[in-house]
């Protein structure tokens, strides 16, 4: 039995999916997409392979922009649609540990994603990328511009750095 973000994606696919006499490529795009915010951001449960589904079926179709969707799934609460795309990527969940005094209103505290910040070393930093292998975070310090923001600091973190073993989650 698919779960109900893979049902929720299936009936929009094959309603408006390339089968269809209606094929608009960017309307299908689009709607594709969109499925997969909808799921996210609808709490659907997602099943660890998922993700990976969605980016097969669609191959072509749907913006490859994992890190996008894992933010929104971070900050709505969306778990299972963390971990499946967490999986797609190939790499374990990164918690932030207490001590960065980090605390957004959802429930999913001290998950790393890509344009969450952190408290470090007396100033805000935002991540901005995971590395290939998904053990560190690349974090900018930025100093604000009349027009712009330009990056003071970059840091390199590792899953260490961000959560000693004391504070290791559930």
């Amino acid at each position: 039995m698919n779960s109900p973000a893979m049902q929720a994606f299936n009936l929009l696919n094959r309603e408006y999916g390339t089968d269809s006499w209606t094929v608009s490529w960017i309307r299908l795009n689009r709607h594709l997409a969109d499925a997969i915010y909808i799921a996210i951001s609808g709490g659907l449960r997602f099943d660890v392979t998922d993700f990976g589904r969605f980016m097969s079926i669609g191959k072509g179709h749907i913006p490859d922009d994992a890190e996008c969707y894992h933010a929104v799934a971070v900050n709505v609460g969306n778990k299972s649609a963390a971990n499946s795309i967490d999986a797609y990527l190939g790499r374990r969940t990164l918690y932030i540990g207490k001590r960065f005094d980090w605390t957004p209103d959802r429930n999913m505290l001290r998950r790393a994603h890509v344009g969450c910040q952190i408290y470090l070393g007396g100033r805000h930093v935002t991540i901005t990328s995971f590395s290939e292998d998904g053990e560190s975070v690349t974090a900018c310090a930025y100093r604000s511009h009349p027009n712009h923001r330009k990056v003071e600091k970059r840091l390199t973190l590792t899953r260490a750095d961000l959560n000693p073993p004391k504070e290791v989650s559930s």
